[in-house]
């Protein structure tokens, strides 16, 4: 996602412009987004966090079912040992928000495949129970 533009009001913000200065600030709050983001919370869990992003996206790769995926863009390899947890709430709480956004979508595709279909979570999850993650926006 590339960050917006700041408005360049004076000579000194055209220069920072033109220094590519705005962009590496827009970078920096990216990067913070991230780093504050629900999903830095499971991996953080983990001994390697990047082994465990690199784990998971390998795991998208391999589910990408046509899709194009530039799995040479993930630095580390997978480890296939690695197990993330999921808790039984939080799996309940997406299923329902995709179920929402299906029905609204696709309401042909959701009373012939949602209505029937509960998914198996991705072989590298491990459902433990508990309720939704206190960072979900409800």
């Amino acid at each position: 996602m590339e960050p917006a533009p700041l408005p360049a009001r004076s000579s000194r913000a055209r220069g920072r412009l033109a220094r590519g200065a705005a962009r590496a600030e827009g970078a920096r709050r990216w990067d913070a987004r991230i780093h504050a983001s629900p999903a830095a919370a499971t991996v953080s869990a983990t001994d390697d966090p990047l082994v465990a992003i690199a784990t998971y996206l390998h795991a998208l790769a391999d589910d990408a079912r046509g899709y194009s995926f530039d799995r040479p863009r993930v630095s580390r390899p997978a480890d296939e040992g690695l197990r993330l947890s999921v808790t039984a709430g939080q799996l309940d709480y997406e299923w329902q928000h995709l179920r929402a956004k299906v029905e609204t979508r696709d309401p042909e595709w959701f009373e012939a495949v949602v209505v029937t279909a509960r998914p198996k979570p991705h072989p590298s999850f491990d459902v433990v129970p508990g309720d939704v993650e206190p960072w979900e926006v409800r």
